[in-house]
């Protein structure tokens, strides 16, 4: 997990997401999710959690 800098934004990938502990302590209060391969993370009410699979592939227009 990083800071983007100049933005309050943490980029990251789902292993940070499955431990919450370090995702509290600096201060996270919203984890949009994008991955469309991997399960649902469960979180504590403490965080907002959205969730927008993306497909990344030659199926999709554009």
């Amino acid at each position: 997990m990083r800071p983007v800098p100049g933005y309050r934004l943490w980029l990251g990938q789902v292993g940070h997401a499955r431990d919450l502990h370090p995702v509290l302590s600096v201060g996270i209060a919203v984890l949009v999710d994008l991955a469309a391969d991997e399960p649902p993370v469960f979180v504590t009410r403490d965080i907002v959690y959205c969730r927008f699979p993306l497909h990344n592939g030659s199926g999709n227009p554009g």
